[in-house]
């Protein structure tokens, strides 16, 4: 996820314990938001193409709800990792 700081591996956890965190917070993420996200980073579709299969007004439109998404994921992050230790 953008904005969190992973450390190297030496100095922090083990990575797939990260990518496991970072699906499981996608899996929590609600609609759209889930979907936008698999979208943007797994499927690499572009801002256009999530508008035109979200049926969002323009590519903006889904420029600013990913942006909403990705605020409250890095949230849900920030909680996660503060409890969890790696």
């Amino acid at each position: 996820l953008e904005g969190i700081d992973v450390p190297p591996e030496s100095d922090g956890p083990d990575l797939s314990q990260l990518e496991v965190l970072a699906l499981g917070l996608l899996d929590d993420l609600r609609p759209p938001c889930n979907e936008i996200m698999i979208d943007w980073y797994l499927n690499q579709l572009s801002y256009e193409q999530i508008a035109e299969k979200h049926k969002y007004k323009n590519a903006n439109t889904a420029k600013k709800i990913k942006g909403d998404c990705l605020s409250r994921a890095r949230g849900a992050a920030e909680k996660l990792l503060r409890t969890k230790e790696l």
